[in-house]
């Protein structure tokens, strides 16, 4: 898709400018500093995985996937998905970026989503459960 909307007219005017810049503003991180919102993205998105499974109506499933959603687009909080379609369409618009940068990004961003997802999230939320289970003892 990222293809199909980088054709010239395809979305509106000013997008490339704001996409470019954004991928700009993503490379240009130091990659400790990117590897810290990428944790924080990876908490985050498992925190949501973990709440819809403690709702049942899909007014709250809305609800939590929307609040969720608002915290990584205004924290600095990467997810891979979202970083590397930024990126992506820098490449693509000719900001400058080169897929080496792609890469580099993709594999801080992801090695960041999996100690916040499975390292932090995933580790808490099993520590509970143990604490849990030996209270009922």
């Amino acid at each position: 898709m990222a293809v199909v909307l980088s054709v010239s007219g395809a979305l509106p005017p000013g997008t490339e400018t704001a996409l470019t810049t954004t991928a700009a503003e993503i490379v240009s991180r130091r990659p400790l500093a990117e590897f810290a919102d990428s944790i924080a993205g990876g908490v985050l998105v498992t925190l949501l995985s973990f709440l819809l499974l403690s709702v049942d109506s899909d007014v709250s499933r809305i609800v939590l996937a929307y609040g969720v959603g608002v915290l990584l687009a205004l924290g600095p909080f990467d997810h891979v998905v979202v970083t590397m379609l930024h990126i992506f369409f820098g490449v693509l618009f000719e900001g400058g970026f080169t897929l080496s940068a792609l890469v580099e990004t993709t594999v801080v961003v992801t090695a960041g989503n999996l100690v916040g997802g499975i390292g932090v999230g995933t580790t808490t939320h099993i520590a509970q459960t143990h604490g849990a289970r030996q209270s009922d003892e």
